[in-house]
């Protein structure tokens, strides 16, 4: 999903990722996204690599709490 020109990983509210349940990894680098919500990402993610945005808003304190 790198270099997709992606402003958001919802829709209406609801994540695109959330029903990806094996998903661990998640490469976003070179979109347009401006935030990234915990809610917009499945809880086993591990990895998100999300450079080369223009991202204002990140929120993943849930995923911190697991370090």
């Amino acid at each position: 999903m790198q270099n997709n020109q992606l402003t958001t990983l919802t829709k209406d509210g609801q994540s695109y990722l959330r029903p990806l349940r094996r998903l661990t990894t998640l490469l976003v680098s070179g979109n347009q996204l401006r935030s990234i919500g915990e809610h917009d990402l499945p809880r086993t993610l591990t990895v998100l690599a999300a450079d080369h945005n223009l991202l204002e808003k990140v929120r993943l304190r849930r995923y911190l709490l697991r370090i």
